[in-house]
């Protein structure tokens, strides 16, 4: 009798548009894994950083059912150092958690790889390995960013018969099939993305066909969905696959569309198929203004406005300062036959503060007569000859400069 093998397949997506996710998440690329009894599967795990900055450390805990797995090993990605501590570092099969901690030298700003866990299935049932409450990822602060504690979904089943071969009659065709269950298993590499209402959103399909060696008709269903399980696009189509299959995928985001995070899930089915094989990867719906995302706007427009109110309040504060350090003393205080004598000195003073500076003063001290304030200048007293002391400081400041100074008096001497 002619049997049909079953066909088997894998269907993977992956967004080539520009990944950047609102905050920072681990994604298990393998959803839904069904596998036999006594068999070893992988889960390989990626790491979403936070929108618009670096993370630089992840610690990735997860939880199963000890009954129905255990941890075969896990191995980082080359790119990773990890964290061999207590509290870091564990496999505990009896408790079902793992611990895997990292750290990423020059910090990653996109998703990266994190690494590949092996399960062994030790008995017949269902579990949920999930990304458990002590699982982190820290930016360049060491604050936790992690908001998605993401599961995958596991079923365990008996294992296949052995089939017999038998000897087929003198002139006949060896037929075989492939005994029991068929085994479908999905995964996909989600990476998120970001888009603006009314735009498109491109991602990668690829089929995979384990199990027959003819074309089968394979059926496409794609869901957008809302966290909360809304769907806001939905699109069917039917793909003839003989080995593999692969295309790219457009749909348009609604125009109506609000901001927030969004999941695109894919269905397959096809004839004598046993169980559900589905993947999806999560992006991001965010407005734009200008051309421009309206997060990253935000940040580039505080970060040019904040420069903007620097240099203004700095040039403002050096102006003034200079403004201060220099303007003339008031000698009211002075009599009239007098104070002309204390404004010339100041002001040759100050003057000559702003060609050679500091200097200025420790020449001015140095003059027989002449009593001033060391840190400001103001002139305090003036000898009995101020005549004699305005020629000797002009002198030794024309010796400094190897020039003439001239002096100009007030316009009008402040009383």
């Amino acid at each position: 009798m002619n049997m049909i093998r079953k066909g088997l397949f894998v269907l993977s997506l992956g967004a080539l548009v520009p990944s950047l996710a609102l905050a920072s998440s681990f994604i298990l690329e393998n959803k839904t894994v069904s596998v036999e009894v006594g068999k070893t599967f992988t889960v390989p795990v990626t790491v979403a950083p936070t929108l618009g900055s670096k993370d630089y450390t992840a610690k990735l805990a997860l939880d199963f059912s000890p009954e129905v797995l255990e941890v075969v090993s896990f191995t980082f990605k080359p790119v990773w150092l990890a964290v061999s501590q207590p509290g870091y570092d564990t496999v505990d099969n009896q408790r079902g958690e793992m611990i895997k901690t990292a750290g990423f030298p020059q910090g990653f700003s996109s998703p990266v790889s994190f690494g590949t866990v092996t399960f062994r299935a030790k008995s017949i049932g269902e579990d949920v390995i999930s990304v458990g409450p002590r699982s982190l990822i820290l930016n360049a602060a060491n604050k936790d960013t992690l908001d998605s504690r993401p599961q995958a979904r596991v079923t365990v089943t008996k294992a296949a018969p052995i089939s017999q071969t038998m000897s087929a009659p003198a002139g006949d065709t060896n037929l075989f099939d492939v005994s029991g269950e068929p085994r479908i298993e999905t995964s996909g590499v989600g990476l998120v993305s970001r888009v603006a209402p009314g735009e498109f959103l491109t991602f990668s399909v690829k089929l995979l066909n384990f199990g027959s060696n003819k074309k089968v008709d394979v059926g496409l269903s794609y869901n957008v969905e809302s966290l909360d399980g809304t769907v806001i696009y939905h699109a069917e189509e039917t793909v003839a696959v003989e080995t593999t299959a692969s295309f790219v995928k457009t749909i348009q985001i609604p125009f109506d569309t609000p901001p927030g995070r969004y999941v695109v899930k894919s269905f397959i089915t096809y004839q004598d198929q046993v169980a559900p094989a589905q993947t999806e990867f999560p992006f991001t719906v965010e407005d734009k203004i200008f051309g421009l995302f309206l997060g990253s706007f935000a940040l580039y427009g505080g970060t040019t406005t904040l420069l903007v109110v620097l240099g203004v309040v700095g040039y403002t504060l050096f102006r003034r300062y200079n403004q201060t350090r220099f303007a003339p003393f008031s000698y009211a205080e002075i009599p009239s036959n007098t104070r002309i004598f204390y404004e010339i000195l100041s002001d040759t003073i100050m003057g000559m503060r702003q060609r050679v500076g500091d200097d200025a003063l420790l020449i001015a001290k140095e003059i027989e007569g002449l009593s001033i304030d060391p840190s400001t200048g103001r002139v305090l007293s003036v000898g009995e000859n101020p005549s004699k002391i305005i020629a000797a400081l002009v002198y030794e400041y024309e010796k400094l400069l190897g020039k003439k100074v001239s002096f100009s008096l007030r316009q009008t001497s402040i009383a």
